[in-house]
């Protein structure tokens, strides 16, 4: 019986207090629309880029299904440390925050974007930046983002 006790008190001294293990918690990168955004990005990065109809379209399709699904990576991996739909909010807005910054500064100065694609090519994943104002119109998708997160918070 002394073991069982030991037992429980160090499962319960480890267990995170997060939403994730909470079974009302479904992690927002599981919506229909987080998944549709991020097939999205694997159908035009892998298949619409390299095809002859490779294009203006094909260009920008990837960024803004990003710029859609990033908020929502993002704020699924802050809830891994929290407990709260209150926190998840805030979570959210911080995260729209951090992709925009990212997104903004990677666009805007090829040296960032150098250096992005140095930290991935060191995890062993070829990508490549490329600085291009134009790129910035995807960031009208947080809004979006936004509303979908409001959305599920109810």
């Amino acid at each position: 019986m002394y073991t069982d006790q030991i037992n429980y008190e160090y499962a319960t001294a480890i267990r995170p207090t997060s939403n994730i293990l909470d079974p009302r918690w479904k992690p927002l990168t599981q919506d229909y629309f987080s998944l549709l955004a991020l097939f999205v990005i694997v159908v035009n990065d892998f298949m619409l880029k390299s095809s002859p109809y490779a294009g203006l379209v094909s260009g920008k399709l990837s960024d803004f299904a990003g710029m859609y699904f990033l908020p929502f990576l993002i704020t699924d991996l802050l809830m891994m440390f929290s407990s709260s739909m209150r926190q998840a909010g805030n979570a959210m807005v911080g995260a729209m925050l951090l992709a925009a910054a990212a997104v903004i500064a990677i666009k805007l100065s090829p040296v960032v974007g150098g250096y992005c694609a140095d930290g991935f090519a060191w995890a062993g994943i070829k990508a490549r930046f490329v600085a291009d104002a134009t790129d910035l119109f995807s960031l009208a998708m947080l809004p979006l983002a936004y509303l979908r997160f409001l959305a599920l918070a109810r």
